[in-house]
């Protein structure tokens, strides 16, 4: 199985649907730097997240898990802070090359 630091390293233009990805804490520093056009951080549902992903409850319910349009993160900030913060790996789906 591919990490997310792979995938942002093979390009995030490169057009990729629902591919099962292991997120580590490292990829979150990485995947955020793409992270340019979104909302404000909801730091209870970040807490949350964490919460769960460190009780092993955390399911990825999410239809596209973290998704990359063009060169930017459009879905996913929330989620790839929980995983820094709780320092535990998670495996996501993510989409990539998708334009806005």
């Amino acid at each position: 199985m591919q990490t997310l630091t792979q995938i942002i390293e093979e390009g995030i233009a490169k057009e990729r649907h629902g591919v099962d990805v292991l997120v580590t804490p490292e990829c979150e520093s990485r995947a955020l730097v793409y992270n340019l056009k979104n909302r404000l951080v909801r730091k209870k549902w970040v807490a949350e997240l964490i919460k769960r992903i460190k009780d092993g409850l955390f399911v990825d319910s999410h239809p596209h898990g973290i998704i990359f349009s063009d060169s930017r993160l459009i879905d996913g900030q929330h989620l790839l802070m929980a995983i820094m913060h709780a320092k535990q790996n998670v495996v996501m789906r993510v989409d990539t090359g998708r334009a806005d």
